[in-house]
């Protein structure tokens, strides 16, 4: 895997941190708040709208689809798309 695949993956893994932090500590700061619903939307919702398009591809590479319904919620189009 190359850097700049490990980079763009690194943007998605931080945003579920991100997520978990604002879990277990909730911010009092209105915009932090808002970043987090933000970050709730790309991450849940734009991850498991790529699900599908995820599949096709996953399946041509012998993917199995837990695998790549898994991979696609915590990496999104970073990791289907640089298969």
């Amino acid at each position: 895997m190359s850097t700049k695949v490990t980079v763009l993956r690194a943007i998605p893994v931080l945003g579920w941190i991100y997520l978990v932090a604002g879990l277990i500590r909730p911010s009092g700061n209105r915009i932090a708040r808002a970043v987090w619903w933000i970050d709730v939307v790309l991450s849940v919702g734009a991850h498991a709208a790529q699900i599908p398009a995820a599949l096709k591809e996953g399946r041509a590479r012998g993917h199995s689809d837990v695998k790549i319904a898994a991979m696609t919620m915590l990496l999104g189009a970073t990791w289907w798309r640089t298969q």
